[in-house]
């Protein structure tokens, strides 16, 4: 296997005034909420979390791993 060979794609939440815009690849249209991000993602991608605080949506999905 090549080093990156299965490197994915980053996705963005912020609070940050944005204009959130699916499927929120970078900061300018980051999810104002980190679930939209985690929900647009998929295996080997990373979900980028902004400063700031945060509610747990009521659609939230638990993950257990990496």
């Amino acid at each position: 296997m090549f080093p990156g060979a299965f490197a994915g794609a980053d996705y963005y939440a912020a609070q940050n005034g944005q204009m959130p815009a699916a499927p929120y690849i970078s900061w300018e249209t980051a999810a104002s909420n980190i679930q939209d991000a985690v929900n647009a993602a998929s295996t080997n991608d990373t979900v980028r979390v902004g400063a700031g605080r945060y509610r747990v949506p009521t659609n939230a999905v638990w993950w257990v791993g990496t």
